[in-house]
């Protein structure tokens, strides 16, 4: 048995009335395939209306829709080094708010959304 790093990046809501992207969404895509890796997103907010939805970035640079993930829930996703992952939440007026752009590491990193 071997112990692993866990990298954790946190992310924090932007103000109300933030744009629905993420900056540097345009210029940010998945390169290749090569190097496996994992980031486990955990949404550790305790309204029950602060639901986030989970994006991977795909070779162009679109958003793919993975997962929805509810206060309280904890989802590790397989992935790979170049992969970006983006992270946002409903916005009150409609539509969503971004959080940010998750880039993996080499060890498995934890996302924890507060």
């Amino acid at each position: 048995m071997f112990k692993r790093a866990l990298a954790t990046f946190l992310l924090s809501t932007l103000p109300l009335g933030a744009l629905a992207w993420c900056p540097g969404e345009g210029s940010t895509r998945s390169v290749e395939a090569t190097h496996p890796t994992a980031l486990i997103f955990v949404n550790s907010a305790e309204s029950p209306e602060d639901s986030i939805s989970v994006y991977w970035l795909d070779y162009d640079g679109n958003r793919q829709h993975y997962f929805d993930l509810h206060p309280g829930e904890t989802r590790r996703q397989e992935t790979y080094l170049t992969h970006p992952w983006l992270v946002t939440f409903p916005s009150p007026g409609g539509g969503e708010v971004c959080y940010g752009i998750v880039h993996p590491l080499a060890q498995t990193g934890q996302v924890v959304i507060r």
